[in-house]
């Protein structure tokens, strides 16, 4: 139970930052726009909200 705390919030940090670049590289973004079905099935089976991954794909 407390690996998958630690993963959680490990996931999150990674999501922060990745929207920080995101904002920060317009290359970052294009990459993220171009990710596939699969790309977005494993982020949420990493437990992220829609609306954290939608906001990174915007």
């Amino acid at each position: 139970m407390f690996c998958l705390v630690a993963l959680q919030i490990t996931v999150h940090v990674m999501e922060r930052a990745l929207d920080f670049y995101v904002k920060l590289f317009l290359r970052v973004r294009a990459v993220l726009e171009a990710a596939s079905a699969e790309a977005r099935n494993l982020v949420y089976l990493w437990g992220l909200k829609t609306t954290d991954i939608d906001r990174l794909f915007k």
